[in-house]
């Protein structure tokens, strides 16, 4: 019999505007007052006479109460006219010496401490957009270990209605001072099942890293987001760029290799149903599976970056 790859992510189709929910960020709160952003001791002069931020004005600023449809903390996010199309973007940032940015779809109140899950009425199979990500590099900490990231994770009720996680994937963006195009799709392990909710949110945030020179860092411009209810095709991201996987097909051993900085929390094998078939000491690169019978897995590597998944056959 056959071996059929059956994660669904393999599948290669456009989206068409019927099967993508769009968000292109022009409707903003008209109860929340926007003011200029200036810039300190050389930093952030692309977003001089551009970008607004929300003003407190002594206040607390719900996070639900800025943007239809998304949640942002007041504090990282901007309106910006530098827009891919139409007259706004978004831009989420750091603050504070380094403070987490969140936007995430869907409504909190408090999206620093609840992530929405959205209710799902057709199956999520990816999100797509432009974006920019820039940085001021005006000491050596500035960067160091810190980074701007799209997350997706999809959620299902069991039989005795407990939430499972399905799904966790991400994407780290690379800097770029030009509105560029992004995909990441979902890694449904099981192309048959159907998510019952959702959570995506992007977030900018310098991972316990220490401090920066500007108050405000690490910009992600974001505009145009898609949602692909059809099968989304996949570029090969960030996360996945920063591995090589070989051989592959292999009947015995695995290379892996990666950069030196890179910090593996998890090492695991799954086979086509989700399960884990395996767990690698996170130091070995050299993955021994002569055990295991033929057929596809999911070689799944945890970092502090993200997911990284590949696809291996077993010959």
């Amino acid at each position: 019999m056959k071996n059929y790859f059956s994660f669904s992510v393999i599948l290669l189709f456009f989206s068409s505007i019927i099967n993508a929910q769009n968000f292109g960020f022009e409707n903003w709160s008209s109860t929340n007052t926007f003011v200029p952003i200036t810039g300190v001791s050389n930093c952030y002069p692309y977003l001089i006479n551009n970008s607004e931020s929300l003003q407190n004005n002594g206040g607390v600023i719900g996070s639900n109460t800025i943007l239809p449809d998304w949640s942002a903390l007041s504090f990282s996010i901007m309106r910006t006219t530098d827009a891919h199309t139409g007259s706004y973007a978004a831009i989420v940032h750091m603050w504070y010496n380094g403070a987490k940015g969140i936007l995430a779809f869907g409504n909190s109140s408090n999206v620093q401490q609840q992530i929405p899950k959205v209710q799902l009425s057709s199956k999520l199979h990816g999100v797509s957009g432009y974006y920019k990500y820039r940085r001021d590099n005006l000491s050596t900490n500035d960067t160091v270990n810190k980074g701007v990231y799209l997350h997706i994770n999809t959620y299902k009720n069991d039989v005795n209605g407990h939430l499972i996680t399905l799904t966790q994937d991400t994407l780290k963006y690379k800097p770029t001072t030009n509105y560029t195009y992004f995909s990441l799709p979902i890694t449904y392990l099981d192309a048959n099942v159907i998510p019952d909710s959702v959570s995506v949110w992007f977030e900018s945030r310098n991972n316990n890293s220490g401090t920066i020179v500007c108050e405000l860092s690490h910009f992600l411009s974001l505009d145009d987001i898609e949602f692909h209810y059809t099968p989304l095709s996949i570029p090969k991201n960030t996360m996945q760029s920063l591995f090589k996987v070989f051989p592959n097909p292999t009947s015995s051993i695995i290379h892996l290799t990666y950069e030196k900085n890179i910090q593996i929390e998890t090492l695991q094998l799954i086979d086509v149903t989700g399960k884990v078939v395996k767990n690698f000491n996170t130091f070995n690169q050299e993955l021994d599976v002569s055990d295991l019978e033929k057929g596809y897995y999911i070689l799944l590597i945890k970092t502090k970056e993200g997911l990284f998944n590949e696809k291996i056959l077993i010959n």
